[in-house]
Order: structure tokens, then sequence, then C-alpha cells
């Protein structure tokens, strides 16, 4: 499957997740705020010039980064969001160095932040642009 399909296809099944799900007592960590993270990982990869390849990994944490919420509390949010986009993304045929990429930058996201590379200091900067 193409990145580009894949990550239209990510979008769609987030944005359902969280018109599902959603909580009403989640003001901030909502659908919204998901395309917000979206949006600013993605001017900041701009900066970088990473490739559609190096771009992926972040874009697709970027999507799946607080969707625990929608599953279990704020406290491990980070696991649950990191299991669900694995499920998904593994379902889609996407090989294990990418899925570990992914699940670390949602996991980077813990606060207090601590991301070890550029991927997980981008996902980190945009989830507090």
């Amino acid at each position: 499957m193409q990145l580009d399909t894949l990550l239209a296809e990510t979008e769609n099944t987030v944005e359902q997740l969280f018109r599902d799900r959603q909580d009403p007592r989640l003001l901030y960590h909502n659908a919204q705020h998901t395309r917000d993270v979206v949006s600013a990982v993605i001017t900041i990869i701009g900066q970088y010039k990473l490739s559609e390849q190096e771009s992926f990994p972040i874009i697709a944490a970027a999507w799946w980064h607080d969707t625990g919420y929608l599953f279990s509390g704020p406290e491990n949010h980070e696991q649950v969001s990191a299991a669900k986009a694995r499920d998904f993304f593994s379902g889609k045929g996407v090989d294990e160095a990418t899925l570990k990429v992914i699940c670390g930058c949602i996991m980077a996201t813990k606060v207090p932040q601590q991301p070890h590379n550029l991927y997980e200091q981008i996902i980190c900067d945009a989830d507090l642009f």
C-alpha cells in the first residue's frame, strides 16, 4: 500500500474513533488536538526536508498519539495508543522497524517528554505547538 493511501486510511480511522468514542470530558485530548498535532508535525517536517518514507512514521504516530484516551484513563494512554497503532499498522503490512519508530514516537510524548532522536523530538514539539 502506498504511504499516502495508508495515511489517508489512518486519518479516517482515527477520526472515526474520535467520533465513536469521544468522551466530552476530554476537552483537550480530542480530534481537534490530534489534527493540530498532525499539522504541526507536517510543518516541522518541512523544515527538515524529510522524505515521504522518513515522514510517514512521525505523521502516523501523530494521528494515533492520544487515541489511548478513548480506551483507558490518562495514566497509561501512551502505551494504549502505541498498542492500537501497532495493531492497525501491522494489519496493513507495515514492517517491524517502522512499527518500532511509530511506537517510539508515541511513547516519547509521555510527560515529562524525553525524546531520543529527531523523529521523537519532532512529535514532542508538535504535541506542545
